[in-house]
């Protein structure tokens, strides 16, 4: 990716997922979110919208991987509906794990991350495993040493909501897809992918909260 790409991508994340609070223009609405799994019996997962009000919804998202997933990478593509959708403006993969656990540049990532991070558990997903082992220490286990057992591991985003605080005024109202795919770089293979729908509006003057 040549530097002038990088500078746009980081740009136009920015107004998308910015995390610090300025002059919201807009109200964003997730109309619905679709999880296909790409590969059979790779991976259990599921996607939900769930409203908190007329201008304000959270994803849910839950991932359960049937297969040790090493250093997965992510392609995230941005679409606006004209006729039909349309590729717009942001079509990147970036290396999840290297940026979670090296810091490598990721620059639309490391903007999502900063809201993402906290209504989720993927930063203890590099690598995504199958299995992790519980550690029980209750009482009825202390007859046993170092009691141990096997869990499928659940990975979740939870009540994660879009961030339209920084979108520039100019921007485009109306229908937006968001596609974010998932794959193993053990085996190369794309195995989830998780397409969100959403309505972009500007707010009424009267509900705008001028600082």
């Amino acid at each position: 990716m040549t530097l002038k790409r990088v500078v746009i991508f980081t740009s136009l994340a920015a107004l998308l997922f910015g995390s610090a609070a300025t002059l919201s223009l807009y109200d964003l609405v997730v109309k619905r979110i679709q999880c296909t799994e790409l590969i059979e019996n790779y991976i259990d997962n599921s996607c939900t919208v769930n409203l908190k009000n007329r201008s304000t919804t959270y994803i849910q998202i839950n991932v359960t991987p049937h297969y040790d997933l090493v250093d997965p990478i992510i392609r995230i593509t941005f679409y606006k509906r004209f006729v039909v959708y349309r590729k717009f403006l942001i079509d990147v993969r970036e290396d999840f794990c290297g940026l979670i656990k090296e810091g490598k540049p990721a620059p639309v990532i490391s903007i999502i991350w900063k809201t993402l991070n906290k209504g989720s558990n993927l930063a203890e997903g590099c690598p995504m495993v199958k299995v992790k082992l519980l550690h029980l220490n209750i009482p009825m286990y202390l007859w046993l040493n170092d009691a141990y057992f096997p869990q499928d591991t659940l990975y979740y985003v939870k009540d994660y909501v879009f961030d339209v605080s920084h979108f520039p005024p100019g921007l485009p109202t109306g229908d937006y897809r968001i596609d974010i795919e998932m794959n193993n770089s053990a085996d190369g293979k794309d195995f989830i992918k998780i397409e969100i729908f959403i309505v972009l509006t500007r707010k009424p003057a009267s509900d705008i909260e001028w600082s």
